[in-house]
């Protein structure tokens, strides 16, 4: 018997999510009222209100890998993201420079 993963969320909760550019290496941080839960073989997708506290609130679909269940698991999320792209960057910086020297 296969097994389906269990929504972390509940219908009718607010959640935090993060919209991915993977051209541009940014993300945008929005906010989700749940109406309802799907699940795809191993994958749960969540369709509701995004934007739901603005004035221009709009249906959106978000996966649960791009959603998390406090601002502080967010921000978590985030400051892992930034210490990444440090990280990056310096590496970058470093062969640049190793390239002048040559």
């Amino acid at each position: 018997m296969d097994e389906y993963p269990n929504p972390k969320f509940k219908i009718g909760k607010v959640v935090w999510f993060i919209l991915e550019d993977i051209a541009l290496g940014s993300f945008t941080v929005c906010h989700i009222k749940i109406e309802s839960i799907h699940i795809h073989n191993i994958s749960i997708e969540y369709e509701g209100i995004a934007d739901y506290a603005s004035d221009w609130p709009s249906p959106h679909t978000v996966f649960e890998e791009n959603m998390f269940e406090s601002s502080e698991a967010l921000l978590e999320y985030m400051d892992g993201y930034m210490q990444d792209v440090d990280n990056k960057c310096r590496i970058k910086d470093k062969e640049s420079d190793d390239e002048a020297e040559v």
